[in-house]
């Protein structure tokens, strides 16, 4: 599943694995790869969320 920011009016749906989900402005949600999310994202509807780069590793403490 990946997760996705939804930029249009109210929507609710019930996807084919049979979970309803309501689509809020502006909401992000996680969705799984189907008909109707690969139509919302070709409508700019869904709009892919990056996942957050992973954080740099801590600078070693100099030794004394």
């Amino acid at each position: 599943m990946a997760m996705y920011t939804y930029q249009g009016p109210l929507t609710s749906m019930t996807l084919a694995d049979g979970r309803d989900v309501i689509l809020t402005p502006g909401g992000q949600i996680d969705l799984p790869n189907c008909d109707v999310v690969e139509t919302l994202q070709a409508l700019g509807r869904l709009i892919p969320v990056e996942p957050a780069p992973a954080p740099a590793p801590a600078a070693p403490k100099p030794k004394k």
